[in-house]
């Protein structure tokens, strides 16, 4: 009996703990996300916020057909404490009337008489807690910001300085990757790098990249353990800023509106890779504030299909959430960088370059965590 009663115990923590890594898993974008086990704290660790609370309390009332209510969700801190609420949940009261009695005592002392709370007083204190986090959470998001920005000019500023005085590029692209990996660490922003032997593969390749936030660039510098040379639209030139910045660590200026000018560029970029120099593009050319992926420009594929390289696809998620589009205080959040296996192309023509893209387009997809805006609007156009 005993056995019986341990191996159910057993089968429940198990299916408690695969709801949890499922609800988990869904929303890792937005957090840091550990090892899921009994004592795992549910808001600290696992990032579950009320909302995904309630959610968690609906599958589980599905899996064993008991209804958890929302102060005692609120109050569980671990999923082993959540496996004894469902062991032992206490019958739902009805908020109009929560009733308490004192165990001891002369019966007839005032303090065995009943104790009502009253749905209004429930209420007002319910409305109350939620105003103080918001307030709180509003206040940690500013102040957050606020360090970020400061982290981020303080970090500019030297590794302005360090490049300008450092001769080699070898060096400064050595120091560009410091840079960025010091903002992540003091941000106390982590870092998930997968597929990194991808890039050992062969000794030059077209990196192709999804566009999320301004993050991405200084995340790819700070993750990748190989010099990153990018390619990136002229306007940025404009800005001595950014041109200094830009020039000391090695890019390369493309052209988006002059066609001789692209036509070019093109060709010295092919020129770029038969030396063995490997190039990074963002093919989606700039980023919106609303998440998706957006169709790819042709640029990074022609190039690999005329100079007969692969290109190497990398899926980034995360940065879309930390800072957003017209945001300017970033918040805390976790970045994901998976680096998939290499695509050659099949040709050296247009159509190899199509394929190339095509090819890319569908391994990124899936896996940097945004929906495919090209299969929405085919989607709503089947409707039409």
């Amino acid at each position: 009996m005993k056995a019986a009663e341990q191996n159910t115990v057993s089968g429940k923590e198990e299916v408690v703990l695969a709801t949890l890594r499922q609800l988990v898993d869904e929303i890792r974008s937005h957090y840091a996300v550990g090892t899921v086990d009994l004592d795992s704290d549910l808001e600290f660790e696992l990032g579950l916020e009320s909302l995904a609370r309630m959610e968690l309390a609906r599958r589980l009332e599905l899996q064993f057909g008991v209804r958890l209510s929302e102060d005692v969700i609120a109050r569980i801190r671990t999923p082993r404490e959540l496996i004894q609420a469902i062991d032992d949940p206490a019958p739902v009261r009805s908020r109009k009337s929560v009733e308490y009695k004192p165990p001891d005592g002369d019966p007839n002392d005032p303090a065995h008489s009943l104790i009502r709370v009253d749905e209004r007083d429930w209420q007002r204190t319910k409305e109350a807690t939620s105003s103080l986090r918001k307030l709180t959470g509003k206040i940690g998001y500013r102040l957050f910001g606020a360090y970020a920005w400061l982290v981020g000019i303080v970090l500019t500023i030297l590794a302005l300085i360090s490049l300008l005085i450092t001769p080699r590029e070898g060096w400064r692209h050595r120091l560009a990757r410091m840079w960025c990996r010091l903002l992540f660490l003091l941000t106390a922003t982590p870092l998930r790098v997968q597929g990194t032997e991808n890039l050992s593969t062969y000794p030059a390749w077209i990196m192709v990249a999804n566009h999320m936030s301004y993050l991405d660039g200084l995340a790819l510098t700070a993750a990748l353990p190989v010099p990153i040379r990018y390619v990136v639209k002229r306007e940025l030139a404009d800005h001595w800023l950014s041109r200094t910045l830009l020039d000391r660590v090695g890019v390369e200026y493309v052209d988006r509106f002059d066609i001789h000018q692209r036509l070019q560029d093109a060709a010295r970029l092919v020129d770029q890779v038969q030396h063995g120099h490997s190039l990074t593009f963002f093919p989606e050319g700039t980023f919106i504030e609303a998440p998706g992926l957006q169709p790819f420009r042709m640029g990074a594929f022609v190039t690999a299909a005329h100079a007969g390289i692969p290109v190497i696809p990398v899926a980034i998620r995360g940065t879309r959430e930390i800072v957003r589009g017209s945001h300017w205080f970033p918040r805390h959040g976790a970045i994901d960088i998976t680096v998939l296996p290499p695509v050659l192309p099949a040709g050296r023509d247009w159509n190899a370059a199509l394929r190339l893209r095509e090819q890319t387009r569908e391994q990124i997809s899936r896996y940097c965590g945004e929906p495919d805006l090209l299969e929405l609007a085919r989607i709503s156009q089947s409707i039409q």
